[in-house]
């Protein structure tokens, strides 16, 4: 009996220990607009993180799967700038968004909108689930 318990507890522990640990995040870009992207890794308690930075050409349906800075930790946010193609920024202000996990250090909506400034119009920003961010 001491064995079963015992056992439950590891895999419960295991479990956890998973769930607690970041997954690869996929980008989709599905614009005709190019963006420079700030990922942020955080751990749970908002004490450290560390970032990815990528920059997204044009869509529509463009994808990009970032891993992890840290994979003991969750995806916190992304700071999206609009860009022209050389992934320079074209002067329109960035838009901050958070995951949908337990962490939301800096109180950011999960989806927020922009405006491009390299002729492309408005553009949303969403973090659809932990590990996917998609901009329309």
């Amino acid at each position: 009996m001491k064995k079963m318990i015992f056992s439950c507890f590891l895999l419960i522990a295991g479990a956890a220990t998973a769930l607690a640990q970041s997954s690869p995040l996929t980008v989709t870009n599905n614009t005709n607009c190019a963006f420079e992207i700030e990922l942020f890794n955080t751990e749970d308690g908002c004490g450290a993180s560390c970032s990815v930075t990528i920059c997204i050409p044009p869509g529509p349906g463009t994808m990009q799967v970032v891993n992890p800075c840290n994979p003991d930790w969750f995806w916190d946010r992304a700071i999206v700038t609009p860009t022209i193609d050389a992934c320079t920024p074209c002067g329109s202000p960035s838009v901050g968004v958070a995951s949908p996990n337990p962490t939301n250090c800096l109180g950011l909506p999960n989806s927020d909108n922009g405006i491009h400034c390299a002729g492309c119009g408005p553009y949303m920003v969403v973090f659809s689930s932990p590990t996917n961010l998609d901009l329309f």
